[in-house]
């Protein structure tokens, strides 16, 4: 009897782990392996030897700032990324779900199912404004970021910031004004040679 209970127990055990999904793929094909839902996605909650940290429940990607110190201490994970886990664990996947920030598991500003839109609380997922795709959000006008020597981040000029070496304090080119004011970053490297004595 207490034989064919313990393979009882084994064929549950087996029969329980999911064999399609999102995550039953991945951890098949990587070394560490992760947590998987019995739907076959992603436990929010991700914990390994060393840290925990919260992942997308459809992807796996960790969000940023969310790993901790210990495998001991669970991390606070955002509040797209735990909706979208309780929703996938009592009606699975569908197309409802809502659109997370896969960095940091906040609600993207714009959700768009189908033809319609809506703009909402990033926090929240609370339902700001409603329309088409061409409905603008508040949450996109605050991701346009400003690259410019000047910016309005410090309020200085870049000529009033101590420099650490006068090298630095070479003249650099203010660049110019983008068309219908996109933003758009040039990189640009000076090279110094040096002549070697023989």
């Amino acid at each position: 009897m207490k034989i064919l209970l313990f393979f009882l127990s084994i064929l549950v055990v087996t029969f329980s782990q999911p064999t399609s999904g999102p995550c039953f793929q991945s951890t098949r094909l990587t070394t560490e392996s992760m947590n998987c839902t019995d739907k076959g996605y992603f436990e929010l909650i991700q914990c390994f030897e060393k840290y925990c940290v919260c992942v997308d429940p459809l992807t796996g990607h960790e969000a940023d700032g969310t790993k901790t110190f210990s495998n001991r201490i669970l991390p606070t994970c955002g509040p797209c990324f735990i909706k979208v886990a309780k929703d996938i664990s009592t009606n699975g996947i569908n197309d409802r779900l809502p659109i997370c920030d896969s960095g940091n598991g906040k609600y993207f500003g714009k959700q768009c199912h189908g033809s319609r839109c809506t703009c909402v609380d990033s926090e929240t997922g609370e339902v700001k404004k409603r329309g088409g795709f061409e409905l603008t959000c508040e949450h996109e006008e605050q991701t346009k970021i400003d690259f410019s020597i000047d910016s309005p981040i410090t309020g200085k000029k870049i000529e009033q910031i101590p420099l650490a070496s006068p090298t630095c304090g070479l003249s650099k080119d203010r660049g110019h004004a983008c068309p219908n004011g996109q933003s758009k970053v040039m990189v640009s490297f000076l090279s110094l040679k040096r002549n070697k004595l023989s």
